[in-house]
């Protein structure tokens, strides 16, 4: 078993909606410990930024903080959920960044995060291989999505 979790956004618990980001170091330490917490566990095997956009100036900070949390046996290892190839390779300078996660399936082949993956040594971890069902046989072409379901308009690739 692996266990794997993302850090980054900033919601509100009563209302469970998104307010934000944060990529601080005191958040991710602070994340980590409570995702220590809540799975009751000593490590995390992965752990993720779950923040699609980084810009070159964060990703040291953050992968520092990462790399700190390894050697304290917090985590394991640590990845990136983005659909974008900008900075993978500055990320993925550490023997601990080991992964991508991104969006892929036969709607969205993502050729470009596939290939920053082999560039950089690191796993691809694949979200949505069913196109959030689309792809599932459950849905005909017949079949009439509401206006306020995602999957009409789904995020581009």
């Amino acid at each position: 078993m692996v266990i794997a979790t993302k850090f980054g956004n900033t919601f509100n618990r009563p209302s469970l909606t998104l307010t934000g980001t944060n990529l601080s170091p005191k958040y991710i330490k602070k994340a980590c410990e409570d995702s220590l917490q809540r799975l009751q566990t000593d490590w995390i095997d992965l752990y993720q930024v779950h923040v699609e956009e980084m810009t070159e100036q964060q990703i040291p900070l953050i992968t520092d903080v990462l790399d700190e949390l390894c050697c304290e046996g917090k985590i394991r290892y640590y990845g990136w959920s983005t659909n974008n190839t900008s900075g993978n390779q500055l990320f993925s300078l550490s023997d601990n960044a080991c992964a991508f996660q991104f969006d892929m399936n036969v709607l969205q082949p993502n050729a470009p995060m596939l290939s920053s993956c082999q560039e950089n040594d690191c796993t691809a971890i694949i979200r949505q291989p069913l196109a959030m069902g689309l792809l599932s046989g459950k849905y005909a072409t017949h079949t009439a999505l509401s206006t306020t379901d995602i999957r009409k308009n789904p995020p581009p690739c």
